[in-house]
């Protein structure tokens, strides 16, 4: 079985991870910030202006960089893996036909579209390239369990 609710614990607990990035560099940025506002007294206001700038550059790429990859993605792909695993599920089993290229679903799920042909019917079934490593090919037969037509369980014939 490739989908389980220990991925969606794992995935909560990086996007939780993320956003303790994000809080705890406040606790550096606000008092150098304060002490910025000590300096500017006895220098400068052009030096409080480049040292807060270059702080509040600094926390931002990091703000950017942990909502982009841990707190979207990790909500993205707990919302993948949950509707994933509470779809019905049905079973098909044939031989692949085609494997496209990867195709972006939503903002940050990878998928692969696999053509599966069983008797004379043709399914579409999608897996997951970003959670599993695709191990099968064209002209494999194959039985799969599908949950909302993505690919929950396969085993090459």
């Amino acid at each position: 079985m490739l989908y389980s609710s220990s991925m969606i614990d794992i995935y909560m607990n990086k996007r939780i991870k993320g956003l303790k990035i994000i809080l705890y560099p406040l606790i550096i940025v606000l008092p150098l910030i304060v002490l910025f506002i000590l300096l500017v007294s006895l220098k400068t206001r052009i030096l409080f202006t480049i040292l807060t700038f270059i702080v509040l550059f600094i926390y931002s790429i990091i703000v950017t960089y942990n909502i982009i990859e841990n707190i979207i993605k990790s909500k993205d792909l707990i919302k993948h893996i949950s509707e994933v695993l509470n779809g019905t599920t049905r079973n098909i089993s044939g031989n692949i036909t085609n494997v496209s290229s990867i195709i972006t679903l939503k903002r940050n799920i990878h998928i692969v579209e696999i053509e599966v042909k069983s008797d004379t019917i043709i399914h579409k079934a999608y897996f997951n390239i970003d959670l599993f490593e695709l191990n099968i090919k064209v002209n494999d037969k194959v039985s799969l369990t599908l949950s909302n037509n993505f690919i929950k369980e396969y085993e090459v014939l």
